[in-house]
């Protein structure tokens, strides 16, 4: 198992708060990017394993996944 950094956020949460509201279900900080890590196999499996929790319906970006190399087994 490898573990990736995915950067995230959601674009629904920076839309409200442009916009000067409240975002009804995730909290602001998920305006901002951040990071998640995850074990997996593969980047394809990192990418699933965190659009599984965090969907692009709901509007979640994901803007890059990396292999942390310290991390490689």
């Amino acid at each position: 198992m490898n573990k990736y950094e995915v950067a995230i956020y959601n674009e629904s949460v920076r839309q409200a708060y442009a916009d000067g509201k409240k975002h009804p279900n995730y909290e602001q900080g998920w305006g901002d990017l951040r990071y998640l890590e995850v074990d997996a196999e593969s980047e394809e499996d990192a990418l699933r394993i965190v659009k599984k929790h965090h969907p692009e319906r709901h509007g979640f970006v994901v803007t890059d996944v990396i292999l942390l190399k310290e991390f490689i087994y």
